[in-house]
């Protein structure tokens, strides 16, 4: 097990003129991220030594291989570097388990529910994590690869009427579920939060209990039509709480199932809408008995929201903005860049009021003491620890 740097050392049974030796580390796909070579001590007629650092690439993790070749000695080590949250949230630990090679942790505003036909629409201040390409979006889709943290209470708050009502009925039904845990789900369990995509179905129904939380998962398509199921169409839910009942966990992970067809079938649009219901029954059928199939495997997936944990620590009632000093003479921007228009200075450790981050987390949003908002280098910032439970400015 491996951090960010990598310490080697040896001896090899190689005297001159050959003193050099050589080193390649390959990924678990056997891609090259690192070779070159170096010089070998030693006298002459005794085995040379080495002492060989390297510095691991924050992209590359889980396990890879170091090979080491000189004349005569070849070797071959297996390491491993655990997956971590590249931006870390204080209180949260969660292991990718190959899932993704990074994640970013970052406090999002909240979503405004819609006033619109769209019932349940909206998130509260909640805590967002992106796996890989993952980027945050003002509105929510299922197609991202994330996990949510949302408290209960504030979730709630946001809606009125039969909004709270449904929104008290759904979350009422996954606390069943989760104590009985049945074998196929209710309707009237809402894969929350969420978005204007609809779920058609619902297969590979689990159960994940863990110290912190216990949810379930299961896999479905969201669409917004009648379409065919195909291999890439398919999506794994999470809906989970925390076990003091104050969090309400989602995860959203796109995979796909190779007994499936990645193209559309033959069936035409009117044949499926004859019996539809009846064609996703078959589809349930045959994602249950693959379940092997699934690309990341369900076990995987599993392993990865098992190991969420939330500390006692954790929380998100935090204040919505943090006061720190500046370090040096500091532009105030209209935005969130270089070439953004400057309309003020503040001096060297001068307090100010950081409301949010930008999503690179490279800027800092503040409030002067005349009212006004801008953006600073958040570099020029300290301490910085109090920045990292700010949330996240979507323009």
């Amino acid at each position: 097990m491996i951090t960010d740097t990598l310490t080697v050392i040896g001896e090899v049974s190689v005297t001159p003129p050959d003193r050099r030796l050589r080193y390649r580390l390959r990924d678990a796909r056997q891609e090259v991220w690192l070779e070159g070579a170096q010089a070998l001590a030693g006298v002459d007629g005794d085995p040379s030594t080495f002492t060989l650092t390297l510095s691991i690439p924050d992209a590359l993790v889980g396990a890879m291989q170091l090979e080491l070749d000189a004349t005569l000695a070849q070797a071959s080590v297996p390491i491993f570097r655990q997956p971590r949250l590249l931006t870390p949230f204080p209180g949260v630990q969660v292991q990718l388990n190959g899932i993704a090679r990074t994640a970013r942790a970052q406090v999002r505003l909240p979503i405004s529910p819609s006033r619109s036909w769209l019932p349940l629409y909206g998130l509260p201040r909640h805590l967002w994590i992106g796996l890989d390409e993952a980027r945050p979006a003002p509105t929510f889709t299922p197609h991202q690869r994330q996990i949510i943290i949302a408290p209960v209470e504030a979730y709630r708050a946001l809606f009125r009427g039969e909004d709270a009502a449904a929104f008290d009925a759904s979350l009422q039904a996954l606390r069943i579920a989760l104590q009985q845990k049945p074998h196929t789900l209710s309707a009237t369990i809402t894969a929350l939060p969420i978005s204007d995509f609809t779920e058609v179905l619902r297969a590979n129904v689990s159960y994940l209990a863990t110290p912190d939380a216990e949810g379930v998962r299961w896999i479905t398509m969201f669409t917004q039509e009648i379409q065919p199921v195909t291999a890439n169409a398919l999506t794994y839910v999470y809906q989970g709480l925390s076990r003091d009942g104050r969090y309400f966990i989602a995860g959203f992970v796109p995979l796909t199932n190779t007994a499936l067809p990645t193209t559309p079938t033959p069936l035409t649009r009117d044949a499926i809408r004859m019996d539809y219901a009846a064609y996703l029954r078959q589809v349930e059928s045959t994602l249950q008995i693959n379940a092997e199939q699934f690309v990341p495997s369900l076990a995987v997936l599993d392993g990865m929201f098992s190991s969420l944990r939330l500390e006692a620590d954790f929380s998100l009632e935090q204040a919505h903005s943090a006061t720190v000093r500046t370090t040096d003479w500091l532009n105030v921007r209209v935005g969130p860049s270089l070439a953004a228009r400057i309309f003020e200075r503040l001096a060297p450790n001068q307090a100010v009021e950081v409301l949010a981050l930008s999503e690179d987390g490279e800027w800092a949003r503040v409030r002067l003491a005349n009212g006004r908002e801008g953006w600073v280098s958040a570099q020029y910032l300290t301490p910085r620890a109090a920045l990292s439970t700010l949330p996240i400015f979507t323009p």
